[in-house]
């Protein structure tokens, strides 16, 4: 079964170079949003799509 995956936004890009970079651990949504210059809500609204 072929699944396509959603396009990413460019804050979505953002945020996986990011998520990328980061040591293993836990990171919040306010603290990623600072690092790439965005909202907290606009990583909560890319995450699921981040997630896939």
């Amino acid at each position: 079964m072929s699944e396509t995956l959603p396009s990413l936004t460019a804050n979505g890009h953002k945020l996986i170079d990011r998520l990328l970079t980061l040591p293993q651990g836990w990171v919040t949504a306010a603290m990623l949003a600072e690092s790439i210059s965005v909202s907290r809500r606009t990583v909560l609204r890319e995450l699921p799509s981040v997630e896939q």
